[in-house]
């Protein structure tokens, strides 16, 4: 334990973080001690503690719980109790088995960047001590590289009861965590375990996008103008390497949903790496390729829905995830029939297949492709029919080169923008287009591939070469709108989302680019989808 005790010299975090290296020693009316329980977080002292994991409940059997659903992390080299994550943050609570009567809470905090926090001590919902740290005047840029310990005291005075809840919390502006580290509890009574928090309800339904804007930071928050959560959370980027980045969306942690992204702004594409729960977070790998194939930084929108929808719905997703089986059912906790079939995948011959959406018998609807995947695949729509009762959707899969290549993909048929809801009472503004007229200076696309809530009719013009402009008509501007394209057809090319813009109650605009394997612009046909957080009042 001496070696708290030292000032400990680390280098800079890439995103900086207050940490509450607690060592908290718990003082009893007695002083015949039963026993001392020290957490250290560490997988080798309990077996559930994995790095990632939520650690609400890890240690209910030595009378702690932590309600606030901190997750174990890495720090270097040693495990921690994380609050919050990026720039994502929350107060950091601990509660204690009130049968242990703890009167005092020491605790060693070390704040990074000197910024404001405090921390509480409470005897049911009575406030019993605080400590308080107020920046001075001089704290603040530039940030020292040495991390500051403080020994702060919590007690309760006789007549005030014992502890039962401790809350730290962080600076205000979210600029740093808290975290914990090595919990010391002295019992006169033994330890009394404590009763559970009750399980987080689980992600149904979700929605969730980014306008990934900034490819070369380390770590943001996209503008709320173009990023999205359902459940509230701020959704935030991290870059970690060339060209890779994590998307991560509080609240939203969940297992299956479906995941679709398109570069933005250039001749680079980008696709989805995976995706899966961290806690109550749901992240989300991307990775960018230089038309060459080769990892580039560079500017995405990236798109996360959860369905539970029912059978007056005609939706459908998978994620296509055996790309050399002659035909399999997709991995059921990643597709979604709104029938409540099953999706099937058909390998037609290298890189082309066929996947069909039982019970979706309705002509019309859109579709995004994304390939998935570490390495520099990429996918798209050839075409959608009716097959009786269903609907089949042809795909095709290209390496950089533009030659057919077996890879996995994830596939959404929509006949409505409804992503992610319940009641279609809940709908959002949106529309989507198949902009089937690649050379045609001005036209309509055709009526039942196209969509707008609006009840306008979509327009599309042609700017040669390769540059497109798709209005949606009384789809205004709101607080944040998103687009995916997927370009559609036989060959190689692919499109990409170069900006989208509106006038206030008349229409939004989003121009489109597409280009040729090599990176150069070429005329094709191409999907795209646009969705605002504005609900529909009906």
């Amino acid at each position: 334990m001496n070696n708290f005790l030292n000032i400990l010299k680390f280098p800079t975090y890439r995103w900086s973080s207050l940490i509450v290296g607690a060592i908290c020693t718990l003082l009893f009316s007695s002083h015949v001690l039963a026993a001392s329980v020290e957490i250290d977080f560490e997988l080798s002292s309990n077996p559930r503690a994995a790095s990632g994991a939520e650690a609400t409940n890890l240690y209910l059997n030595l009378g702690v719980r932590f309600p606030s659903r901190p997750t174990i992390e890495r720090d270097r080299g040693t495990q921690i109790l994380q609050q919050g994550s990026g720039l994502r943050c929350a107060p950091l609570i601990m509660e204690f088995s009130p049968e242990m009567a703890v009167r005092e809470v020491r605790m060693r905090v070390i704040n990074r960047h000197l910024r404001s926090y405090s921390v509480q001590a409470f005897a049911g919902s009575t406030e019993v001590d605080v400590d308080r740290f107020t920046t001075s005047p001089d704290s603040g840029p530039p940030f020292p590289p040495v991390i500051d310990f403080r020994d702060i005291v919590l007690r309760a005075e006789v007549g005030e009861g014992n502890i039962t809840r401790v809350v730290a919390t962080p600076p205000s502006d979210c600029f740093d965590l808290m975290m914990i580290d090595n919990l010391v509890f002295e019992t006169v009574r033994g330890i009394v375990p404590i009763a559970p928090v009750s399980a987080k309800p689980r992600v149904e339904r979700a929605k969730a996008w980014v306008w990934a804007s900034q490819p070369t930071i380390d770590e943001y928050a996209p503008p709320l103008s173009y990023q999205y959560n359902s459940a509230g959370g701020r959704n935030y980027i991290i870059r970690s390497a060339l060209g890779a980045y994590q998307v991560s969306l509080p609240e939203l942690g969940t297992t299956g949903g479906m995941v679709h992204v398109s570069a933005y702004g250039g001749n680079h594409y980008c696709k989805v790496k995976g995706w899966w729960p961290s806690g109550t977070t749901q992240r989300i790998g991307v990775n960018c390729f230089s038309p060459a194939g080769n990892p580039i930084d560079g500017r995405f929108t990236a798109l996360f829905y959860r369905e539970s929808r029912g059978e007056a719905w005609r939706d459908a997703f998978l994620w296509a995830d055996q790309p050399v089986a002659t035909e399999y059912t997709p991995n059921l906790r990643y597709q979604w029939n709104s029938r409540g079939f099953q999706n099937r995948v058909r390998r037609l011959s290298k890189g082309q297949y066929e996947a069909m959406l039982p019970g979706i018998d309705r002509i019309g609807g859109t579709v995004l492709v994304t390939a998935y995947g570490a390495d520099s695949e990429r996918c798209k729509v050839v075409e959608w029919d009716q097959s009786e009762n269903d609907t089949l959707v042809w795909v095709n899969c290209f390496d950089s080169n533009g030659k057919f290549v077996d890879t996995r993909y994830t596939l959404s048929y929509m006949k409505d923008v409804g992503l992610g809801i319940q009641y279609s009472e809940q709908q959002h503004y949106g529309g989507y287009v198949w902009a089937n007229q690649p050379t045609t200076p001005n036209y309509i696309p055709h009526e039942t591939y196209q969509l707008n809530t609006a009840a306008e009719p979509n327009t599309a013009s042609w700017n040669p070469t390769g540059s497109y402009a798709v209005r949606f008509p009384l789809l205004k501007p709101s607080n944040s709108s998103t687009a995916q394209v997927t370009a559609y057809g036989t060959g190689s090319e692919y499109c990409t989302i170069a900006s989208w813009n509106g006038r206030a109650g008349d229409y939004t605009s989003v121009n489109v680019k597409c280009y040729g394997s090599s990176g150069q612009p070429v005329n094709t046909q191409f999907t795209l989808t646009y969705l605002t957080d504005e609900q529909i009042l009906y």
